[in-house]
């Protein structure tokens, strides 16, 4: 009976391995997969409202957002996305659903 459990965790393990390399939990997302709708202020923070797609992140999102490459600190990041989304956690996003992510200007 062991044998067959242990036969059937390795299959299960398996199965998500092939899984999560052919489809993938984690897609990079193109560009153009980022639905756009406004772009607001709210008190001096910059911030566009985006339409979440499969595979994104709140970091992939911003980086695709910003006009140039900067090294954005993480937690500053965390902090506003918690500020404009409610107090909502960068790890709660939900695929279809809409959410504002800070813009940040170099300036």
């Amino acid at each position: 009976m062991k044998k067959l459990g242990v036969l059937l965790i390795v299959l299960f393990i398996g199965y998500v391995a092939y899984y999560d390399i052919s489809v993938g939990t984690l897609k990079a997302s193109s560009p153009q997969a980022v639905e756009t709708v406004a772009v607001q202020k709210s008190e001096k923070q910059d911030y566009q409202t985006v339409v979440v797609q499969q595979g994104d992140t709140v970091l992939s999102i911003i980086s695709q957002l910003q006009k140039e490459d900067s090294n954005l600190n993480i937690e500053k990041i965390s902090q506003d996305f918690r500020r404009l989304n409610d107090n909502l956690s960068p790890e709660n996003i939900q695929v279809g659903k809409k959410y504002k992510f800070p813009i940040y200007s170099s300036s």
